[in-house]
């Protein structure tokens, strides 16, 4: 009764684990639960005050277009301007469920079964999980204390590659000097990049730079991933959004539709 495409994949380790530690707790047990990303702070005081205030109202809560409403991709599109570097338009921005959302779309619309995603290890375990689901080969390489050209160069060829900056759980920050290296080699072998940027303002050590602000991104296929939830502590707004080339949004959209269709209404006003 069970398709053959899913009979072989797993729940994520990390979700597995934190339904585990419900259970335990459900039966009394205190348990200190380190399975996925919590933040014990509150959400900031005007996305509370927002979402109140929108309650009050509108009661009835519209649908927005797929891709997300007009006004929040115009202001998602003004935040890459101001804190990353970035100019973009509000079609190449598409708001999801959350960031794993919009992971699994762009991998899903810019892959076919077989091809090759380079993860660098340790990883945050959704991206192996994601590419075994979508019927793609991960090709995973050990994360060093930095990326040269010498490394890159001797790394399998890959069809996309899934960068995470900050990497999680490593805490690693990509230098200026290494987005530019991984920039040249994924321009030579012609591969596409996801860049997670989901840890961006959690910086403690050097800045944070994203990798679509050193490149013409629309050519070189980058899709750029960021989410509310760490940031922000906003994990269960289900909130984040992606900058992808227009076409690559337009395809995201068309998956977007028939799974949730758009984002809640008031984890965008949030």
């Amino acid at each position: 009764m069970i398709s053959a495409r899913i009979a072989s994949s797993r729940p994520l380790a990390t979700t597995a684990m934190h339904g585990r530690v419900e259970a335990l707790r459900n039966n009394g047990l205190p348990v200190i639960d380190f399975s996925i990303a919590i933040s014990h702070f509150p959400a900031p005081t005007p996305v509370l005050d927002a979402v109140s205030g929108a309650i009050e109202r509108e009661r009835t809560m519209p649908y927005t277009s797929v891709v997300g409403a007009e006004g929040v991709r115009r202001n998602l599109a003004a935040k890459l301007r101001r804190e990353n570097g970035i100019e973009a338009a509000n079609n190449e921005i598409i708001v999801t469920n959350g960031a794993k959302q919009a992971l699994y779309e762009a991998l899903y619309v810019m892959s076919d079964p077989g091809d090759t995603v380079l993860v660098f290890k340790p990883h945050w375990t959704a991206y192996v999980a994601t590419a075994g689901l979508l019927g793609l080969s991960p090709i995973l390489a050990e994360l060093p204390e930095e990326i040269t050209p010498d490394l890159l160069n001797g790394l399998p060829e890959a069809k996309i590659v899934i960068v995470n900056n900050p990497h999680n759980p490593s805490g690693k920050v990509y230098t200026r000097r290494e987005l530019e290296h991984l920039r040249d080699w994924a321009e030579r072998i012609g591969a596409r990049v996801i860049v997670d940027e989901s840890y961006e303002h959690l910086i403690f050590e050097g800045e944070h730079v994203s990798l679509a602000a050193l490149c013409d991104w629309r050519k070189l296929g980058v899709v750029t991933i960021f989410s509310a939830s760490q940031s922000y502590a906003m994990m269960g707004w289900r909130a984040g959004f992606a900058l992808a080339p227009a076409v690559v949004v337009e395809a995201m959209q068309t998956l977007q539709g028939p799974i949730t269709a758009a984002a809640p209404h008031l984890s965008q006003v949030a």
